[in-house]
């Protein structure tokens, strides 16, 4: 969506808007998307789906012909045609293939795979093979996360089939230095994308405290691991599900014929069982897991390694056929065609059903949207997103959505967003949002909990909600198709000047009390002179509720009463599947058993979600001076944390902000941003944008250096009077790598090709 419409702003291949207060895109370009992707730039949003479909099924047909041609073309290997089709129909309809066609991008290494195999047998056989070096820098440059796997797996085929070929201790060494000399080349051509890429998860995975889910030592047993083989089998895609590791009944059957009843080369057999021990420990041993994963567990995506073992599999059950057809050599010819084409429909007909389970399975996990849903929701957002020139760069400002429709809605509908979920991201974004209350974890930020005071912080003009759960907080601007576009009215500029001498507080769990301490930094005293944007209201504890319904274990009931007329919001402390209930009774006074837990809180406004704190922030609605409430909560576990009421002192807040000198946006466009403002004296401007490397600012055409706020977001220092700010962007490392990858470019010219003139001539 990105790349069809990327929308109004600092957006392009580099830098994006899209989410997460913005920042380096470039991480993300290079992790998820593959150079065939770049077709979307000229497909619309509504046919994205249509050509999505086609790329994936025209990408698992480039399995199967990559691996036929391995099968066909591998001296060890050479197989009938009708069986080398076979097996590559196993390799292309393979568990993972169907599992992973979520994450598309994958499918390039999967293709690669089989034919870096085949130009790495040069390299074994003691000669330089510039296709693997070219092929090795295409996988790096197309997805270098999955073809760090990729690597591994070829230093695994490179060892097993040394040992097939019976290669010297002192040959060995040479050859391995060969193959790492390749490595070498290829991964400096790359360097354009691996550099920046590293330098990107230092602001990410690089920079948290802890990896999000727990480490385990056992991931899987060796029971699951062996049910993973049987065909209609679905692992689930959490970060310790079981591995996808079927790829057809036969390829087992052949591979184990091989490894068992093979009568040369006991060596080889042994390398194999060597090969099939290393990955079956893998699956099994937690730490083995996440080295594959780059040493963290990966999000969800259980084993996305797996595809390498399904192609050993294959290359082993290619020799196990070789060995099957010598067995069978006096049998008539017509009965072993027969024998054939029986194996081939069975087989078929088994990847048919074990897709067909897969993603059946797929859709019981994670949900399918309709493709008549998509198509809503775009008309949807084109014609929310056109009222009062939301889509154009005079009116730009940020639009905090409180629904999805994906994990990363700004770059599907191009809009400038908070809500973000990837693997490339900003660790201290995340972790300020969260601290104000957002739904924030270290890869995802989704805007529930928001409230004026925060999202009023980074330019937020909008507010987008699903109409019956719009807060009337907001001002309503337009209503269309069950979603309401509201105006936030009490919003700063996109930069504006803070106070410059006060020490940042150190931040509780409370995300209300951090807001006033925000607050309270750039405009107070610094001694709590905004403690009152949010103040608390006190809580009486009356008891637990009965008759809870199925799937809630504990409960509690307050009653509180509101202060002011007012806007009043709910701060809950570690709470699982929260059910906020009141009112919500059947005619004898019992709360209605839910089929679905769901979220009520006073008037039936909802107000679940989880985050990385498990905290909880809901807007009570508006109440009435001196009247008495009911609140219950209920938890689906056993404990429920310490619960809060806020009062919100919107005249305050107000005031508060009333006085600022902002700097508004003068132009903005693909290639950057043009601010203009004054200042009455010399002060410390806050720019909402992430404090990282890579961003050029200039100060009336002179480039100045950036600080930070809490490392998170940027500021510089001006001095009185009137100017103009212009931030442009180059992701840190993309020159430094384009030289090393020129330079890389002409060693491998001068190693593979000057040699082969001299050779000719």
């Amino acid at each position: 969506g990105y790349l069809s419409d990327p929308g109004p702003g600092f957006n392009n291949l580099f830098h994006s808007m899209a989410g997460g207060l913005g920042g380096n895109i470039y991480g993300t370009v290079i992790l998820c998307l593959s150079p065939p992707d770049l077709i979307f730039s000229f497909v619309s949003l509504r046919s994205i789906p249509t050509v999505l479909y086609f790329m994936i099924l025209f990408k698992i047909g480039l399995c199967g012909v990559s691996a036929c041609f391995y099968l066909s073309h591998h001296d060890r290997t050479v197989l009938s045609a009708p069986v080398a089709v076979l097996f590559s129909c196993c390799y292309a309809l393979m568990s993972y293939n169907i599992m992973y066609y979520v994450a598309p991008m994958w499918y390039d290494c999967v293709i690669l795979l089989p034919l870096l195999a085949l130009s790495l047998e040069k390299i074994i056989a003691g000669k330089k093979s510039p296709a693997f070096i070219v092929l090795t820098a295409l996988c790096l440059i197309d997805d270098y996360y999955i073809a760090y796997m990729v690597v591994i797996a070829l230093i695994i085929y490179f060892v097993f089939r040394s040992a097939e070929e019976g290669t010297g201790i002192r040959e060995f060494i040479v050859r391995s230095l060969r193959f790492a000399f390749h490595g070498l080349i290829a991964s400096g051509i790359a360097m354009f994308v691996i550099l920046p890429a590293w330098l990107d998860l230092q602001r990410g995975k690089m920079a948290e405290s802890g990896n999000m889910p727990g480490a385990l030592a056992i991931k899987n047993s060796l029971p699951d691991v062996l049910r993973s083989f049987i065909p209609g089998s679905y692992a689930g895609f959490e970060f310790n599900a079981s591995p996808n590791i079927f790829c057809g009944t036969v390829v087992t059957v052949m591979a184990l014929i091989w490894l068992i009843y093979g009568k040369k080369n006991i060596r080889a057999r042994l390398a194999g069982v060597l090969v099939i021990a290393v990955y079956f420990a893998s699956f099994i041993v937690g730490p083995i897991d996440r080295m594959w994963h780059g040493f963290r567990d990966p999000i969800s995506f259980s084993v996305r390694y797996a595809f390498t073992f399904s192609f050993f599999m294959i290359v082993f059950a290619a020799r196990g056929y070789r060995i099957a057809v010598g067995v069978l050599k006096n049998i008539p010819g017509m009965i072993k065609q027969t024998v054939l084409v029986a194996v081939f429909v069975f087989s078929l007909f088994e990847l048919i059903y074990n897709s067909h389970s897969v993603l059946a399975g797929l859709a019981r996990e994670a949900g399918h949207t309709a493709y008549e849903d998509y198509l809503k929701t775009v008309d949807v957002y084109d014609h929310l997103l056109s009222v009062n020139d939301l889509r154009n760069d005079g009116t730009y400002g940020r639009i905090a959505n409180s629904t999805q429709f994906s994990g990363f809605d700004g770059s599907l509908f191009g809009y400038s967003g908070f809500s973000r979920f990837s693997s490339s991201y900003n660790y201290y974004v995340s972790e300020l949002l969260g601290n104000l209350g957002f739904a924030s974890a270290n890869h995802v930020i989704v805007v529930k909990g928001m409230t004026p005071a925060s999202i009023g912080l980074f330019d937020t003009g909008y507010v987008i909600s699903l109409s019956d759960e719009a807060s009337d907080i907001y001002d309503p601007v337009y209503e269309y198709n069950g979603y309401e576009l509201l105006k936030n009215t009490c919003s700063l500029p996109f930069a504006y000047a803070i106070n410059d001498s006060i020490d940042p507080l150190i931040f509780g769990s409370d995300p209300y009390i951090n807001q006033n301490i925000v607050y309270d930094e750039f405009f107070g005293s610094g001694e709590g002179t905004c403690d009152g944007i949010y103040t608390e209201v006190p809580l009486d504890f009356t008891g637990e509720e009965e008759n809870l319904p199925e799937g809630v274990d504990s409960s509690e009931k307050y009653v509180f009463s509101s202060v002011n007329s007012g806007h009043y919001f709910l701060y809950v402390n570690h709470m699982n599947e929260v059910v906020y209930l009141n009112e919500f009774r059947d005619e004898k006074g019992n709360l209605k058993p839910l089929n679905i837990i769901r979220d009520y809180v006073l008037d039936g406004k909802q107000g679940k979600y989880g985050n990385g704190q498990y905290s909880y922030c809901v807007d009570l609605g508006y109440l009435e001076e001196g009247s008495e409430h009911e609140l219950i909560l209920m938890s689906s576990n056993d404990v429920i944390g310490a619960s809060k009421v806020y009062y919100y002192n919107e005249d305050l807040f107000r005031t508060i902000i009333s006085g600022s000198e902002g700097f508004e946006i003068k132009k903005i466009n693909s290639k950057g941003i043009t601010l203009g403002g004054s200042l009455s004296e010399d002060s410390d401007v806050l720019i909402t944008l992430p404090y990282e490397a890579g961003y050029r600012v200039y100060v009336d055409g002179v480039r100045t250096d950036y600080g930070s706020y809490r490392n998170t977001l940027m500021v510089i220092r001006a001095v009185k009077g009137e100017h103009e700010i212009v931030i442009k962007y180059v992701p840190p490392g993309l020159l430094p790598g384009i030289l090393v990858s020129v330079l890389s470019i002409v060693c491998f010219v001068l190693y593979a090709y000057i040699p082969l003139k001299r050779k000719n001539k």
